[in-house]
């Protein structure tokens, strides 16, 4: 009897559970075959969307920005805000450089150092031509300190030429 009683107390409650209306509305449009009119229908058929959504548009946005903020850094001068910046990018590009030819890279970063202080000179920027000086004397010493730990004699004129151009 306990059991009749119990089951027909869950029966009542099935009754109650109602469909929600987009279902409703979904099946509806299928078994009719009428048109979706200009309601809007939120499909609850992937939840797991609605969880990864707001974390991939961060992460995305996150790249977005830092992709910019080194684009727009690589025009900036000794003395500027997004200077760093740039001088951080240069870092990150010679851990892919290898061993023997990372004199090579820091000549090429030396130059870079000698076009942002004739770029200041030509602007006529005065405020910012000590920092670029020091610059360029930071970034000449750090590529003569990796020419002498060249071994080859060959690569070494190579690279010494290089300083003279």
């Amino acid at each position: 009897m306990n059991t009749d009683k119990e089951l027909i107390g869950k029966i009542r409650k099935l009754r109650q559970i109602e469909p929600s209306k987009d279902w409703v509305f979904l099946t509806k449009t299928q078994l009719l075959g009428e048109e979706i009119g200009r309601e809007r229908i939120s499909i609850n058929f992937f939840p797991f969307w609605k969880m990864f959504w707001k974390p991939a548009l961060v992460t995305v946005s996150t790249f977005g920005v830092l992709f910019g903020l080194f684009a727009f850094s690589q025009n900036a001068l000794p003395g500027e805000l997004l200077y760093s910046v740039k001088k951080m990018a240069e870092k990150g590009q010679a851990v892919f450089v290898s061993e023997s030819e990372m004199p090579k890279y820091n000549l090429e970063i030396a130059n870079k150092r000698l076009e942002d202080l004739n770029e200041i000179a030509e602007t006529h920027q005065g405020q910012k031509l000590a920092q670029a000086i020091e610059e360029v004397e930071k970034s000449k010493a750090k590529a003569v300190k990796d020419i002498s730990k060249i071994k080859d004699p060959k690569q070494a004129i190579e690279a010494n030429q290089e300083i003279v151009k």
